[in-house]
């Protein structure tokens, strides 16, 4: 295709929209994701039936690895034996531990207490997603936690580094 055919072409779904190859729909060019190759400069499937075929790949990859979990971790233990991959994480963890020590020990009062049943866990305080991790507000208190799904732990030390600024 020619220059000025692609030009051309860019201009008549700018004004009438596109058409996705997927569902059938014509849409405007807002709905479909860009794609420089194309003659139009956007995908041929729109973004929600992206998203459906981005969905069932997911499925797909994590059925794949369910079947074939044995195969997978053997290939992932012979790659870290040829890098040399625990020496180093054993190296890191352990200079980790030593620099962090007061936070690895209340984590580690935490998962005890949790495994001999004097914690249980509860759900985000936030928006009660069941998934929650423990949030230390200090230290020296290690049971002392507030229970915070993984976005918005994220989100309160996102705060907590804002407000030492």
């Amino acid at each position: 295709m020619t220059r000025l055919e692609r030009i051309k072409a860019r201009a008549k779904a700018a004004t009438e929209g596109k058409t996705c190859c997927r569902c059938g729909e014509t849409l405007p060019l807002s709905s479909f994701h860009i794609d420089s190759n194309s003659s139009d400069g956007r995908r041929g499937a729109c973004k929600s039936c992206r998203a459906i075929e981005t969905r069932m790949r997911g499925d797909w990859q994590r059925k794949w690895r369910e079947e074939h979990r044995g195969h997978y971790n053997a290939q992932a233990r012979e790659y870290r034996k040829r890098k040399g991959a625990v020496a180093w994480n054993k190296e890191w963890n352990a200079r980790y531990k030593a620099a962090h020590r007061r936070e690895c020990n209340a984590n580690y009062a935490v998962w005890r207490a949790i495994q001999q049943g004097l914690l249980t866990r509860q759900p985000c305080e936030v928006c009660g997603k069941p998934d929650a991790n423990a949030h230390h507000d200090n230290y020296a208190h290690p049971l002392d936690v507030r229970w915070l799904c993984p976005s918005h732990h994220k989100r309160h030390h996102a705060a907590l580094k804002e407000l030492d600024k």
